[in-house]
This record gives C-alpha cells, sequence and structure tokens, in this order.
C-alpha cells in the first residue's frame, strides 16, 4: 500500500500547497461555510492541496472482513484508494483511483497462510 511509488508520488506533489488562506476566496459559499473557514483558517495560513487518509473497519466483500487502507486526495489531480483485507485465511490487495481522466480498479490476493499458522481452528 503505501511503498506504492505512484501513491507516494500523487501524495509528494501536494506538498507544495495552493498559496496562502485568503477569507476573500470563500465568498461565494454559504454564509455558515464561510463563517467556519474564516474562523477556522487563519489568513496567510499555507493551504495544502492534497490530504492523506488513513482508515480501518469492515468491508463488504462475501461478507464483512476487516480492512486497512490509506486514501490520497489531490485537489485538481485526482485520488488513489489503497486498501488490504483480510478474507479468512488469505489477504486481498486492491484499490481504486481516477487520476488524469482515468479510473482504475483492480484487486489481488497476496498472501496465504499455510496449515500450519491458523490460529484459533
Amino acid at each position: 500500500m503505501s511503498g506504492d511509488l505512484s501513491f507516494e508520488r500523487l501524495w509528494d506533489s501536494g506538498r507544495c500547497g495552493a498559496g496562502p488562506f485568503d477569507p476573500a476566496r470563500v465568498a461565494a459559499l454559504p454564509p455558515g461555510a464561510q463563517r467556519y473557514l474564516r474562523h477556522a483558517i487563519a489568513a496567510g495560513t499555507p493551504m495544502a492541496s492534497a490530504v492523506r487518509l488513513t482508515m480501518h473497519g469492515e468491508i463488504w466483500l462475501k461478507g464483512w472482513n476487516a480492512f486497512e487502507a490509506q486514501e490520497v486526495i489531490h485537489w485538481g489531480r485526482g485520488f488513489m484508494w489503497r486498501a488490504t483485507v483480510r478474507m479468512r485465511w488469505a489477504f486481498v490487495r486492491g484499490g481504486d483511483s481516477f487520476r488524469r481522466r482515468h479510473r482504475r480498479h483492480a484487486l489481488e490476493a497476496v498472501r496465504r497462510y499455510p496449515d500450519h499458522e491458523r490460529v484459533g481452528t
């Protein structure tokens, strides 16, 4: 997941930001959103153009299975989501991405536990 070079490249490309926060930039938003953003972000704060999220929980793949994932969302360039799902005695790795107007979805089995390593059976 985190070792994927294009995943890391997308994240690294967002570190330069989109300039400082100018309260005038939120003038077209609804009044509640304007108040929130002007309160939460000080004028002149460097703005990020990307966010990296880490998540875990359960996902439905032929039943509920534990998963861990990371996602990078980059303003103007797209997103990449990478997950590892534990399905019984195997791990399945997959993800979604949308970059440069191209969507990609992939799943692959990456490892099975040998029978002698099973726990709780």
